[in-house]
């Protein structure tokens, strides 16, 4: 792809994506910067990113962690989140369970467990080429 064609196709799906999230956080509850919390998970969708001919984005998701089941851990929440993605229609590109550690203000550290997934999207998957000819076409 071309260089000016990567930058079309990076700025189209940001602004999707932002819009994507404004959707998302009117329709649940909005939390602080772009993320939004559904039943009490709180998600973040990621900028995009153009790698290997693909436009890829990160959709993250705190896990739960204090309203688990005293027997049920975090790394078994997060092999049944990946079991359900894996089974859903768009397969995400990987998934990782990841694990933060922050320093809040008070110098407390905050520990924090992620299920973290990237999709990728290359061009013809979002859009037809011979059907953007013909508008193109039918314009001039």
């Amino acid at each position: 792809m071309s260089i000016l064609q990567e930058q079309l196709f990076v700025q189209t799906a940001t602004e999707s994506l932002h819009r994507l999230t404004k959707d998302l956080q009117g329709k649940y509850e909005p939390k602080k910067g772009d993320r939004f919390n559904i039943k009490g998970i709180t998600y973040e969708i990621g900028p995009p990113k153009f790698r290997d001919n693909k436009v890829q984005f990160e959709i993250s998701s705190k896990i739960p962690g204090e309203e688990l089941p005293a027997n049920y851990d975090e790394a078994n929440y997060f092999k049944k989140i990946d079991k359900i993605c894996t089974g859903a229609k768009k397969k995400p590109a990987s998934s990782d369970m990841e694990n933060i550690i922050r320093e809040t203000r008070d110098q407390e550290k905050k520990e924090r467990d992620y299920v973290k997934l990237t999709y990728e999207y290359a061009s013809e998957e979002l859009f037809d080429e011979k059907e953007i000819q013909a508008e193109v076409e039918a314009y001039a």
